[in-house]
């Protein structure tokens, strides 16, 4: 079965989630005016999970895993990015 209710509807980028040598946290998207939503506690994102804010520094613990997505009006939401930092 394939789900065509999307058809004509562009999906957001997946964003991009890096880390510093430090651990901050930096997640980009391609897709310009984005809200980007992300967890650090292992669930799936929700537009209920905490507003990625690229003006706040937040610094990831070694081992964590941050999963994010990326939402726009009238676009598809974006595929989930997961990243742990080693």
């Amino acid at each position: 079965h394939v789900d065509n209710s999307n058809i004509g509807f562009v999906k957001v980028a997946t964003p991009v989630i890096e880390f510093s040598s430090a651990g901050i946290l930096t997640i980009t998207c391609d897709t310009p005016d984005v809200k980007i939503y992300y967890t650090i506690d292992g669930s799936e994102p929700s537009t209920s999970s905490t507003e990625y804010d690229s003006s706040t520094s937040v610094t990831i613990a070694k081992g964590v895993t941050v999963k994010a997505f990326a939402v726009l009006i009238g676009r598809v939401n974006s595929e989930i990015a997961s990243k742990k930092r080693s």
